[in-house]
């Protein structure tokens, strides 16, 4: 029978045992009369004979650092079934479930795990509601490992403290035990005074069992590990192996010392305001390292500060945008103000300090300063710095509006609805436009600038628009002037996520199309003229994207892909999404 028959079948026996016990009760009461309730219970034996009640009986494990394996009380001899005996791997809770109302139970360690002794506390009763056991799990390990190559005496130490002096090569124990599952760390406390140089190996752990993996690593002949430090900004401390502090304020190189043909390890102890990276920190030292290298990544926005460059630090901001135009670096985003509202917010970077690019006001660059703005984006024309951005009109409506920096502070979009030039149905009701993008490339001719979003049609299908700048004043759409659908490979399916890009002077835009059972990525290409043409395709051998078949879109396979965009690398282009597996 197949799994529709299944299904169907199901529904009718159950609708038809219903029936009759619908039957059954109807007749019970015509003759008897009313008839006492029978107590609920939270789980029945299906309608015949007395109901039956089951609770959970809950571990509470701690300390626990192998396998142990904890019986109810119940079951008897090798063979257990998971109501009776489970094994537990970890701290937390673990349940036996199923267990019926009234039954004994007397919780015990079938099995201890090594190195440790596991007591049950309040093990035992009868099981008339949800109950719990506590288990504590307690034990000690050794740490220790082997010594090469040593000529003389060296001090070992584990967690800065039990020292233990070691004079010739061979096995090491620390003398005191060790609480199981907690970390070790094995240092050189003092070195040989006969010049040698000792370096500790797989030094560091936690210890859930005996350790005997330390090394440690004697020879004459001493390894230099150096490398450099660039872009720090704060107090940053380096570490080799676990030990052998350096700090440093500023960029610098450094050098550690480790015994030929040791292993090293140099790694961040203590980061600065920002972040650094170790790279060619670890591997055998045969010779001489000089590759190391840590780069940092440094705050810009007030370092300490926990306030970045918001222009009030008190409201939030979000969907940050960053662009490069002349000599500074712009930040926009969307940031509350005082009324609750979103407000565009832009700001520039000039190597020292930000400097704020809006009017330093609480309305930012809106067009409408008392409706929400969200979805920043920045370009340029190598004269003016434009903006657009999804702006409420006050209807609930969102459009997409654009304003051009003509000077500091001073953004052209004035009297209202001036620059609300790129949506298509602009004035339509239920026209929802957004997330907008923005880009300025060299059609052959001069920089142009385009701009695509996201905007419903009269039967609320979301098309890719796209519309041109004429650099001085206005835009004018480009997707073909209709009302009804943009570039939509389908204007009956929904898209979303545009991105456009120029490349060998000419116009390429992606993004992510509902086909009806998963989104494609979509490539399409302006001839410069009116015309859109589509170029993607699901055979993608070799470096060609640009095939006939355009009915799968990009995607990889039948997943939904999400978020492209596309770039420019060695005359070539490239494009970029997220897709289900």
């Amino acid at each position: 029978m197949n799994r529709f028959n299944k299904y169907h079948f199901s529904l009718l026996r159950d609708w038809s045992l219903r029936s009759c016990t619908y039957a059954l009760l109807i007749l019970i009461l015509f003759f008897s009369g009313c008839a006492p309730e029978e107590e609920s219970s939270s789980d029945t034996s299906g309608g015949s004979g007395p109901s039956t009640t089951y609770h959970t009986l809950q571990l509470n494990v701690s300390g626990l650092g192998g396998t142990v394996i904890v019986s109810s009380g119940s079951g008897s001899g090798n063979v257990y079934n998971k109501s009776q005996a489970i094994a537990v791997t970890s701290n937390g809770t673990h349940n036996f479930s199923g267990i019926a109302s009234g039954t004994n139970y007397n919780v015990t360690i079938l099995q201890q795990p090594s190195h440790q002794t596991c007591t049950v506390s309040n093990g035992s009763g009868t099981l008339n509601a949800d109950a719990s056991v506590s288990i504590t799990c307690d034990g000690t390990v050794t740490i220790g490992g082997k010594v090469y190559g040593l000529n003389g005496s060296i001090t070992l130490q584990n967690n800065a403290g039990n020292d233990l002096s070691v004079s010739s090569s061979g096995d090491f124990v620390f003398t005191d035990n060790f609480s199981m599952g907690s970390s070790y760390l094995v240092t050189i406390a003092s070195q040989p005074s006969n010049g040698q140089t000792c370096t500790p190996n797989n030094n560091s752990g936690v210890a859930t069992d005996n350790i005997t993996s330390v090394e440690i690593i004697c020879s004459q002949t001493l390894r230099s590990i150096s490398g450099s430090i660039s872009d720090l900004s704060g107090t940053l401390v380096l570490q080799n192996n676990y030990g052998g502090d350096q700090t440093f304020t500023s960029n610098d190189n450094f050098t550690f010392y480790v015994a030929d043909n040791s292993s090293y390890n140099v790694t961040v102890k203590s980061q600065p305001v920002g972040k650094c990276n170790v790279s060619n920190g670890t591997g055998t030292a045969a010779d001489n390292v000089s590759n190391v290298s840590v780069d940092c990544w440094s705050m810009v926005d007030g370092g300490n500060s926990s306030n970045g460059i918001n222009h009030d630090s008190s409201y939030n901001g979000d969907g940050i945008y960053l662009h490069q135009f002349s000599t500074k670096l712009y930040a926009t985003w969307s940031e509350k103000n005082s009324y609750n509202l979103y407000q565009i917010r832009v700001k520039s970077y000039d190597n020292s300090s930000w400097i704020e690019e809006d009017g330093a006001g609480s309305n930012g660059i809106n067009i409408f300063n008392s409706f929400k703005a969200v979805n920043p984006v920045l370009a340029d024309n190598g004269t003016n710095l434009v903006a657009v951005w999804q702006e409420d009109d006050g209807t609930g409506k969102d459009l997409i509006p654009w304003s051009k920096q003509d000077s500091y502070k001073n953004w052209n979009c004035l009297p209202e609805r001036s620059c609300l030039e790129l949506n298509k149905n602009k004035y339509a009701s239920n026209y929802d436009s957004e997330t907008p993008t923005i880009t300025v490339y060299n059609n052959g001719t001069d920089n142009t600038t385009y701009s695509s979003w996201v905007e419903k049609n009269s039967s609320g299908v979301k098309q890719i628009r796209v519309s041109k700048y004429n650099n001085n004043s206005t835009w004018s759409i480009v997707d073909g002037n209709d009302a009804s659908s943009g570039i939509n490979f389908n204007s009956t399916k929904n898209s979303v996520n545009p991105f456009l890009k120029g490349f060998n002077n000419e116009l390429y835009a992606i993004w992510s199309e509902d086909n009806s059972s998963s989104y494609q990525i979509r490539v399409a290409k302006f001839d410069n003229s009116s015309s859109w043409n589509f170029k993607e395709g699901s055979n993608r051998s070799g470096n060609n994207y640009f095939l006939t078949d355009n009915k799968t879109g990009l995607n990889k396979s039948t997943g939904t892909g999400s978020n492209p965009m596309l770039e420019v690398f060695n005359n070539k282009l490239y494009a970029i999404w997220s897709e289900e597996n």
